[in-house]
């Protein structure tokens, strides 16, 4: 889980840069792509993992800055995802970034990748941040 959570953050930042973010704002996005299934260490069965873990970091000293974009990681950008059905713009701009960074590297194959984060392109995940991670992600 933690070399995922690294992965998913370089590949983070890669994109923040490629899209023009500021570095702070990049710097909290990185950190909460660190931090983005903390709460899947926690959460019962009958809960929403990434409410859990925008809850334990909002009690973390330093770290509340993340808590929105790891809430969010899960919605989708046709409106349909979890927990709160955030449409398109609405949802946070870092949450964008880490949900497209940790479905690539979720993905068996770079081939795989590419299949998954393009045909989703519009749907599940924000057209800009697609093109994003198609610019920077790393090539076999």
């Amino acid at each position: 889980m933690a070399e995922h959570a690294v992965r998913v953050s370089a590949l983070a930042a890669a994109m923040c840069r490629q899209m023009g973010i500021s570095p702070r704002a990049a710097r909290v996005i990185d950190l909460a792509a660190l931090l983005h299934d903390v709460g899947e260490l926690a959460a019962p069965d009958d809960r929403d993992p990434a409410v859990v873990g925008e809850q334990a970091l909002l009690r973390c000293p330093g770290l509340e800055c993340t808590a929105t974009l790891v809430r969010h990681v899960g919605e989708r950008f046709d409106g349909r995802g979890r927990p709160d059905g955030l449409k398109g713009s609405l949802i946070p701009l870092g949450a964008r970034i880490i949900a497209v960074a940790d479905a690539w590297d979720t993905a068996v194959s770079y081939d795989a990748a590419v299949e998954t984060v393009i045909g989703s392109s519009g749907t599940r995940f924000d057209p800009a941040v697609v093109a994003a991670v198609m610019a920077v992600a790393p090539r076999p």
